[in-house]
């Protein structure tokens, strides 16, 4: 028959046993949650950079298109300023001709 001694120390080994087991087990689901929360993060940073990327050529083609609205703009402009002018050059002409016929000389 085992001693005192020896059924205690046959039990404290099977405790430590238990106990080393139950450790193993809440150090491997800490890991586990450890390498599912470093996914999510690691998911989430790709997902901002996507994001980022994205709204990068949503303000380049929007910048393109500004432009492009500007330099319509200005060349409807000068074509305006250019058809006055010519419109003005043209009044001058006439209005010199007028004189002209009204004063019997040309200048020019």
């Amino acid at each position: 028959m085992a001693s005192r001694q020896d059924q205690a120390s046959y039990h404290a080994g099977e405790a430590k046993a238990r106990a080393e087991e139950k450790t193993g087990y809440v150090v491997g689901a800490a890991q586990d949650k450890a390498r599912d929360a470093t996914g999510r993060a690691m998911d989430k940073g790709r997902g901002a950079a996507e994001a980022t990327k994205e709204k990068g050529y949503e303000a380049k083609d929007n910048a393109a298109g500004t432009a492009q609205q500007t330099g319509s703009y200005i060349a409807q402009t000068a074509e305006a300023a250019k058809q006055k002018a010519a419109g003005a050059a043209q009044y001058t002409i006439d209005t010199a001709r007028a004189g002209t016929e009204r004063t019997g000389s040309y200048i020019g």
